[in-house]
């Protein structure tokens, strides 16, 4: 019967063992699985920080565009200031040709009218010479 008892005990420490050791392969295995998703994580987010990274250069890049495209609408807009004061003074400076030639153009026809005048009172005193030639 002792016999018997340790044989049924060494059946069962085999077993045991037996599952131990399937056990034990069963948590290797799930530990490599985590090993190599935790790989494969850290790569994902290596990959992660270097994809922000060149973000972060392209945003750079672009702010960088940006201010340029600030900087020569100002530059435009200050053209625009200048050609439009340039405008004014042309309008003024027309303005002012045109209200010369006005004055000059009723001078003239002054000048005309005094000229019929004095055509006018020349044929009167060639007349009246012509009264006193003997």
């Amino acid at each position: 019967m002792v016999a018997d008892e340790v044989r049924k005990l060494a059946e069962r420490t085999g077993k045991a063992t037996v599952e131990i050791g399937a056990m034990i392969e069963r948590i290797q295995h799930e530990t490599r699985e985590s090993v190599r998703s935790m790989q494969e994580g850290v790569s994902l987010v290596e990959k992660g920080a270097e994809s922000a990274h060149e973000a972060g250069n392209s945003v750079e890049a672009i702010k960088a565009q940006a201010a340029k495209v600030i900087e020569a609408a100002a530059g435009i807009q200050r053209a625009m200031k200048e050609q439009l004061e340039a405008m004014r003074l042309i309008e003024k400076s027309a303005a002012e040709i045109a209200e010369g030639s006005r004055i000059v153009e009723d001078k003239a026809q002054e000048v005309v009218a005094a000229s019929k005048e004095v055509d006018s009172a020349t044929m009167r005193v060639t007349a009246t010479a012509a009264l006193f030639k003997v």
